[in-house]
Order: structure tokens, then C-alpha cells, then sequence
């Protein structure tokens, strides 16, 4: 008697549970604020210029928008610009009722669209208040973000400890001259969406991990890599010279041609001669290093839309999140050699003591990628990553490919890694060579020189050895 009474209050409460969550899905509903419609409300609209702070220079001015009703959607045309920005301030003056900001954004090409809430408490830069962005695909994109449960490094969640909501704005990365973007269906939902742009994360790993080169090991990133590797680091007693570092690769070269006796070495470096067996005198200029910025929170726009490209000597070498993207030209190795060895040497400005076990491995990048033009959103002009700095790896061509190409520890102020399978990839097997995104899992950091380095000895080399 006692298991059926208990059995109907079972029944009883989780129909009431039912009952409540049908009722409350009944209840969401959707908040309007703007379908242009009514040509005037793109009198609401305006194009937005980021004020002089109290100190420092005033940003510059971006190029004005021109706003338009067409067709029930209002059409931004863009006079080019960095980020462009039109802001309303006809928006309600309390969001906490509703859990999510949705829209409908056309554009003709992939573009970086960005969404701000400012309130009361926020300062009036471009990237302070509440600040997402995405990426949109050529086409209508139904963009949708949660205000109260923002992904990690992606937004803050919207709170009325900041005040009353002051303006909401809409910004594109670098829109051409002439470009248009049509925006319709300003709206938000008392609903969350479990699907808002906001709440998903790139892979940030291929699916079924990276294969490292010249092993039979796939690790699920460089951390795991680091794991599995651990106990096969030994703590290095000093810090080797450079000086060291050239006569470790004169030796190598010496017991390779014992072997080898037709083997011949090359060093690729920024302004040294003598990588070009036709030319001898002609001075190598085929290093492309660029930092790349994919570092939280969503709203940094204008450091992760940086190119990245070195003017001061020397770069930032750390995680995914925040290192280099390097490629080097090595077009010159006769097509048919034999790669017997390669090295990259990075030698260290600043960097902290190499007192625990590191890892460092090369990503393979499957872009071609501008080195005066790449950075977090972009790996050239016009031409976006599937996800910021590449970290996405769906589909059948990725831009990284779920490979590494070498890996390695850190050493301190000069750093080798072996590169000599990735090598062979590229002159025995004809692989297509993009370069690579060198990075670590966060227990060595440093600053590493560049070629811009005044000191061209101190410039990155790699030293490759092969047989014609």
C-alpha cells in the first residue's frame, strides 16, 4: 500500500515538474525592437565615433556609414574603416527581464560582426560594456547571444550592477569601401538560446587529436603532449650561447657528411648570404613572423585585429592563445634533395628560468597566409579563419591541419627544436608549406627575437642540411 502511494506521489510531482517547464517554454517570449519597418526608425540609428579620453590621443575618426531603409532592413554602407560602429539608444533601459539579443545579418562575403550593450557604468571606448562578436557566412546569419550566461573569455553577463542600458551597437571588422551590411529583426528573447553564438566554442583541438611527426604518439593538444613527455625532460644546467648553438650545428653537419659525403648545409636568415647555392652573395629575405592575439575577453577587437607584424626586435612566444606564426621560404633547396637534417634556432630576449618541464610544439598552418595583413580574425585581407586564429579544424580543409610538425621543450635564452621531418614534407614530398603556429602549454615563457633584430646574428635561423 505504502510502494503505491508513493509511486502516484512520484507521478504527481513530475507532472507538475512537466507542467511548470511547458508553462514557463509558453511563456518566453520575444521583445521587437526593430524590424525597420517604418523607414524612420533609421533615424534611431547613427554612426558612432569613439571620444578623446582624458589622456593620449584621440582615436581616429572612422570613415562614415551611410544608413538606409531597403526593403524592410536598414543597409549600412560602409565607407571602409577599421570598425565602424552605429549605435541606438532606443533600447530598454533594463535587460535583466530577457536572457538573449538575437538579430538577422546580411552580407555578401564572410565578415567579424561585433554586439554592444553599454550601461551606466561603463566607460566609452570602443571595447568596454557588454561586448560579443562572431563570425558571419556570406548570406542571412541569425545571430543570437546569451546575456546571462556568457561563455568563458567570451563576454561578461549583462548585470544591473552596471546601471541603466545606455546604447546598443553593431560593428564590422575592416568593411571595404561601398560594402553593405543589412540589419533586421533587432530583437530580444525572455528565453535563453541554448545555441547563442556567445555559448559555443571553437573546437579549439581536432576531434581526433593531433598526429605528432617523427613518433607514433596523437595527443590531444600541447599539454598532453607535455604530459606524456614529461619524464624524459632534464633540466638544462646552464644556458647555452649561441656560440654553442652554431658549433652544435657545424658538428652535426660534420658526422652527417661522414655519411653524406655530397650533404650540404644552408642557413636560412634574415639578411645572412649563402643560403643560395645559384647566388651566394644574395642575401636571404624570406622570414615571415607574425604574433597572433586570440587572448579573451570577446570584445578586444582592436588587439586581436592587430596584424601582429614585428617593429621592435623581437616577438612573444607562449600558448595558442598568444604566440607566433611562423613560415620560412625555402624555395631554394633543389627540387628531388634528401633533408638528412633542419633546425629552428629562436634565441631568447627576455625569458623566465627554465626550472620545470615544458612543451612547445609547431601547428601546421593550411593557409597562405599575409604576413602584413594576418592577424586573430584574418589570415589575409579579406580572407577570414573559420574561427578566431584558426582554432577551429571542421571540414574537409581546415586552417591548421591536426598535424605537429616538431616538438619540443624550451630551453632558456637559445632554443633548438628539430624540424627535420617537417622538412622532408616539404622538399621530398612536395607538401605545401604555409608555415606553422609555435606555441606552448603555458610552463616557459619568453620574448624571442625577430628579424628585425638589429643584432642579425640574434635573428631566428634554420639551419637545414640536405643531399642534392
Amino acid at each position: 500500500m505504502r510502494r503505491k502511494k508513493l509511486r502516484k506521489t512520484a507521478v504527481v510531482t513530475l507532472l507538475a515538474v512537466s507542467l511548470a517547464f511547458c508553462t514557463t517554454r509558453a511563456s518566453a517570449e520575444e521583445k521587437v525592437l526593430f524590424d525597420f519597418e517604418d523607414a524612420a526608425q533609421a533615424a534611431a540609428w547613427a554612426m558612432w565615433q569613439e571620444p578623446k579620453p582624458e589622456k593620449g590621443r584621440a582615436p581616429q575618426a572612422e570613415p562614415e556609414a551611410t544608413l538606409t531603409v531597403e526593403a524592410g532592413q536598414l543597409a549600412v554602407t560602409y565607407a571602409g574603416g577599421d570598425f565602424p560602429t552605429i549605435v541606438t539608444t532606443q533600447v530598454p533601459e533594463d535587460l535583466t527581464p530577457f536572457e538573449a539579443i538575437k538579430a538577422d545579418v546580411t552580407v555578401a562575403r564572410a565578415m567579424v560582426l561585433g554586439v554592444r550593450i553599454r550601461q551606466e557604468q561603463d566607460k566609452t571606448r570602443l571595447e568596454d560594456g557588454w561586448f560579443c562578436t562572431m563570425f558571419l557566412k556570406p548570406g542571412k546569419n541569425v545571430v543570437s547571444f546569451s546575456l546571462k550566461k556568457p561563455q568563458r573569455f567570451r563576454t561578461r553577463q549583462y548585470s544591473a550592477k552596471e546601471g541603466k542600458t545606455v546604447s546598443l551597437a553593431f560593428l564590422v571588422c575592416g568593411p571595404n569601401e561601398g560594402e553593405k551590411v543589412l540589419l533586421d529583426n533587432v530583437r530580444v528573447s525572455t528565453e535563453d538560446d541554448p545555441n547563442a553564438d556567445n555559448k559555443l566554442t571553437p573546437n579549439g583541438r581536432p576531434e581526433n587529436g593531433y598526429r605528432v611527426l617523427g613518433t607514433d604518439l596523437v595527443v590531444k593538444d600541447v599539454a598532453d603532449l607535455g604530459n606524456k613527455l614529461k619524464d624524459k625532460w632534464v633540466k638544462p644546467e646552464k644556458d647555452v650561447t649561441l656560440e654553442e648553438r652554431e658549433a652544435e650545428f657545424k658538428s652535426l653537419y660534420n658526422d652527417v657528411k661522414v655519411r653524406h659525403p655530397k650533404a650540404v648545409m644552408v642557413v636560412f636568415r634574415q639578411g645572412q648570404k649563402g643560403y643560395d647555392p645559384a647566388d651566394p652573395e644574395k642575401a636571404y629575405e624570406g622570414w615571415a613572423n607574425i604574433h597572433v592575439n586570440s587572448h579573451g575577453p570577446d570584445g578586444i577587437v582592436r588587439s586581436r585585429a592587430s596584424n601582429g607584424v614585428d617593429r621592435y626586435g623581437s616577438l612573444e612566444l607562449f600558448m595558442r592563445h598568444r604566440s607566433q606564426l611562423i613560415r620560412i621560404d625555402l624555395s631554394t633547396i633543389p627540387k628531388g634533395s634528401k633533408i638528412l637534417a633542419a633546425r629552428l634556432l629562436l634565441v631568447a630576449g627576455m625569458n623566465r628560468p627554465v626550472d620545470k618541464p615544458n612543451m612547445f610544439a609547431a601547428e601546421a598552418c593550411n593557409r597562405p597566409w599575409v604576413e602584413g595583413e594576418a592577424n586573430c580574425y584574418q589570415y589575409a585581407k579579406g580572407k577570414l579563419w573559420q574561427w578566431p586564429s584558426g582554432q577551429s579544424y571542421e571540414g574537409d580543409d581546415p586552417d591548421y591541419l591536426p598535424v605537429f610538425l616538431a616538438h619540443g621543450p624550451a630551453q632558456g635564452k637559445t632554443n633548438v627544436w628539430d624540424f627535420t621531418e617537417a622538412a622532408k614534407g616539404w622538399i621530398e614530398q612536395g607538401k605545401s608549406n604555409h608555415g606553422f603556429f609555435l606555441h606552448g602549454d603555458a610552463q616557459f615563457y619568453a620574448r624571442t627575437f625577430t628579424k628585425q633584430c638589429k643584432e642579425a646574428e640574434k635573428r631566428p635561423a634554420f639551419m637545414v642540411i640536405y643531399e642534392p
